[in-house]
């Protein structure tokens, strides 16, 4: 039994100073992290402002900023669409619930009217046979994302339709997610 508690005490002893050690250790590595840190320069905080200031932005990117907020954007993103060898898209994502959905067989068109919570019509969207297959489906639920057609669409379903118009090149789709209640 002496033996016993002398082994553990030893162990214990060991154990106390491993422990000094790292303390001791972490203590001078911050001390010198802190060291260190006062020889950086200081500069000046940046105020941004909407485009002068964005150093993540290229001129580029600032013009196409600036004429978004300035009404010209078409005529510059046709510019760059001629010019550029860069993929871009415009994606308008929309959300609210399945209003009225309307079958016109004589046209082979079919019209769902999307609403917000107070009964007013956001957008209709039309699908035809020129964009149905470039409409996917989808069904979300607990579980994750299924693909569905657009008949298992009904009125008063939560949606979320994202459309994306590509400007560079011609990548326009539609995605409608249908949410469970």
């Amino acid at each position: 039994m002496f033996s016993s508690n002398k082994i553990l005490s030893i162990i214990f002893i060991l154990l106390l100073l491993v422990l000094i050690g790292e303390v001791v250790y972490l203590i001078t590595t911050e001390q010198n992290k802190i060291s260190q840190s006062k020889d950086i320069p200081r500069t000046e905080a940046l105020t941004p402002s909407p485009t002068t200031n964005l150093p993540l932005l290229t001129e580029e990117q600032r013009k196409i900023i600036e004429s978004v907020k300035n009404g010209s954007a078409a005529a510059y993103l046709n510019n760059f669409k001629n010019t550029s060898k860069r993929k871009v898209s415009l994606i308008i994502e929309q959300t609210g619930f399945i209003g009225d959905i309307t079958d016109d067989k004589g046209n082979e068109k079919t019209y769902l009217k999307i609403i917000d919570e107070e009964n007013n019509k956001i957008v209709t969207f039309i699908l035809d046979q020129i964009n149905i297959p470039k409409t996917t489906f989808y069904k979300i639920e607990n579980n994750g994302q299924i693909s569905i057609g657009v008949n298992d669409i009904k009125k008063g379903d939560k949606i979320t339709i994202r459309i994306i118009g590509g400007i560079t090149e011609d990548t326009n789709r539609s995605e409608f997610f249908i949410y469970e209640k």
